[in-house]
């Protein structure tokens, strides 16, 4: 199987499988059906069909759609896919706690910084006299 390798995140790499491609999969409404005591009476004509098809059969019990039928080849195919999305899932959440994780640590070296530090003194150790070359009221306040 050929795999293609795709970036997830900063630095996630991971394959996948290009065979996978859910083709087969279709909207129950669409799929060839069968009653299921007509499946129960020919259900090696049916496994013969879905194993050379690759295509899904709807099974209908009293008239109602009851249940799909997939070959063997369709449901590992599922399993791997559900594998993999599992695989990504846990890798791009990785990648966003990384990107946290740096986005934290820039912020915190700003906030370190000997400049951050004069300017963060200078303000808490502001009087009101300090401001008054600069106020000026807004709508609420008197003049």
């Amino acid at each position: 199987m050929s795999a293609k390798t795709i970036e997830i995140g900063k630095g996630h790499p991971t394959n996948l499988d290009a065979n996978y491609s859910l083709d087969w999969l279709a909207d129950a409404d669409t799929l060839q059906t069968s009653t299921g005591s007509e499946f129960g009476r020919n259900i090696e004509s049916y496994i013969e069909t879905i194993k050379v098809s690759h295509a899904p059969i709807r099974l209908n019990v009293r008239k109602r759609p009851a249940a799909v039928v997939i070959g063997i080849d369709e449901y590992e195919e599922m399993l791997s896919m559900k594998a993999q999305f599992a695989d990504l899932v846990v890798r791009v959440r990785e990648a966003e706690i990384a990107q946290a994780g740096n986005e934290f640590d820039e912020l915190f070296a700003r906030i370190s910084s000997a400049q951050s530090r004069k300017v963060t003194d200078a303000l808490f150790h502001t009087t009101g006299a300090d401001f008054v070359p600069t106020f000026q009221p807004g709508r609420t306040e008197a003049k």
